[in-house]
């Protein structure tokens, strides 16, 4: 109750020789662990965003302090340090607008549009606009749908961020002149899955459990000017959640990774509405 979720029953000093109890003390040891792990995940969620706001926060007031305190800039170095204050404007932006999707998708209150659409021929448009992406670093795009596949349901513009973030995490983390392959298919028990398979720089063994906490970047990632907020995965992941799907991720350092999602056709419309 006072918040040392450290705490733990030991059932030999409480002297538990009745089973019930024994229960009992081990479901509050449980949530004791649960609480703990939460908390660490909370702490941990604030200093994140705190670092991720103080970075762009730091250039765009050292940006202004500048051009106040000397006036006889020059127009042309003005224009730069303008120009660094709406970059970082426009990220910081980006940061607050993914934090909400998050917040409405951990408290069901996104606004879903379910509808009926052609999942290949989504694939297909999103391939063609993020082609022109990968051609700018030598990689080739390469995409194989399932001509079998009947007409989906779900949140089609939704399914298609998920779809994009993956490709462009895939086309990111890819040394030129790579291979990126997308692909659909049809699975037994009525659900489809879309495989993105890249032959880039991998990850890890020990960060592949925690690549989709908010935030979280693979150490070798952070010293590359990638970009994004850290939120793209674990948009991605509670998105497929919340299509009752699943996501699962393959991957080997310097081979490549595999990323696998499978959700139902048929998508019934959440209960949740609220905007």
């Amino acid at each position: 109750t006072k918040g040392d979720f450290s705490v733990r029953i030991d059932p030999v000093y409480v002297g538990a020789n009745d089973a019930h109890l024994n229960k009992i003390i081990d479901c509050f040891n449980k949530m004791a662990q649960e609480l703990s792990g939460t908390e660490t995940l909370r702490t941990d969620f604030i200093a994140n965003v705190s670092h991720e706001l103080r970075t762009p926060l730091t250039s765009i007031k050292g940006s202004c302090e500048t051009i106040l305190q000397h006036p006889e800039l020059p127009d042309d170095i003005k224009t730069k340090f303008l120009e660094m204050i709406d970059s970082e404007s426009t990220r910081m932006t980006g940061i607050v607008k993914d934090l909400l999707t998050l917040s409405r998708l951990d408290n069901k209150r996104t606004k879903w549009q379910i509808s009926e659409y052609n999942l290949n021929e989504s694939l297909s448009h999103l391939c063609n606009v993020m082609t022109v992406d990968a051609t700018t670093h030598g990689h080739q795009l390469l995409l194989k749908t399932d001509k079998s596949l009947p007409l989906i349901t779900a949140d089609k513009d939704r399914i298609d961020q998920v779809i994009v973030n993956i490709i462009s995490n895939a086309i990111k983390y890819t040394p030129d002149n790579g291979t990126i392959a997308v692909s659909s298919s049809l699975l037994p028990g009525e659900r489809v899955s879309i495989k993105v398979i890249d032959n880039g720089l991998g990850i890890p063994e020990e960060d592949l459990p925690r690549i989709f906490e908010r935030f979280y970047r693979v150490e070798k990632a952070r010293t590359t000017d990638t970009g994004g907020t850290g939120l793209g995965l674990s948009i991605t992941h509670a998105t497929i959640m919340m299509h009752k799907g699943s996501i699962k991720v393959n991957s080997k350092e310097e081979e490549g990774t595999t990323i696998l999602v499978r959700i139902p056709l048929k998508q019934q419309q959440p209960a949740a509405q609220a905007q």
